[in-house]
């Protein structure tokens, strides 16, 4: 249905981050992949991530034709979207490093770029009233929101991995930045949900989980390789 913003501003707004949120993905991860083959000043990268995140954001709605479940919602899914480019970030990087460039870099580009999505992402969801925990927080974050412990988590995460790349070691930044953003997503969906879901799964977390694994998995075997002595 659609929404007739002029008079909903904060339905407005919530559009305008979460579209925002896409964008500043797309844009981040095509201005770190720029000095990547094919070149053209990173825009293949740009349109890459755009087309491969709002196709897997549509994962839900595509699942719901296929069982044809016209009477429950389908909304955008970000853990589609999150595993629709973890997929390709970790097949994309191995095809770079086996033509001599850098898969780590890639990698690096698309930690930064998913975690810098999620923070605008995240307000969005504080100013719609969604994503709250279903379960308390525990530990040392008892007590805290759950929205604002993934912007803050988020945060630090991206300026963890802005340092590692500016002392040069993209592969740290590639690790450090999938790995937290792994660890965030862990928390948010098992604080959503009444009860934790299998590792593998197609109801939200499960391919998601992959996809992230994956790509830690790959940045982990490209730095062993790069970083090993020749024969």
């Amino acid at each position: 249905m659609l929404v007739d913003t002029a008079h909903d501003p904060r339905t407005a707004l919530v559009s305008a981050l979460r579209l925002g949120a896409i964008g500043l993905g797309a844009a981040v991860f095509a201005g770190l992949c720029a000095p990547l083959p094919p070149g053209f000043a990173g825009l293949p990268y740009l349109a890459g991530y755009l087309a491969i995140f709002l196709l897997g954001s549509g994962f839900r709605v595509f699942r719901a034709v296929a069982r044809n479940e016209a009477d429950r919602p389908t909304p955008a899914s970000w853990s589609g979207a999150t595993a629709a480019t973890a997929f390709v970030a970790a097949a994309a990087s191995l095809v770079l490093a086996l033509l001599g460039a850098d898969g780590v870099r890639l990698l690096a580009a698309y930690a930064v770029a998913i975690n810098a999505a999620y923070v605008p992402a995240k307000v969005a969801c504080l100013f719609a009233g969604c994503c709250r925990e279903v379960r308390p927080l525990t530990g040392w974050l008892a007590g805290a929101d759950l929205r604002w412990a993934e912007i803050g988590g988020s945060a630090t995460v991206l300026l963890a991995v802005g340092l590692a790349l500016t002392v040069g070691r993209p592969d740290l930044a590639a690790i450090l930045g999938i790995g937290a953003h792994l660890a965030l997503r862990r928390l948010s969906h098992g604080h959503r949900q009444p009860r934790p879901r299998p590792f593998v799964s197609l109801k939200g977390f499960g391919l998601e989980s992959v996809g992230l694994s994956l790509a830690l998995a790959m940045a982990v075997l490209l730095e062993l390789v790069t970083s090993a002595p020749a024969a």
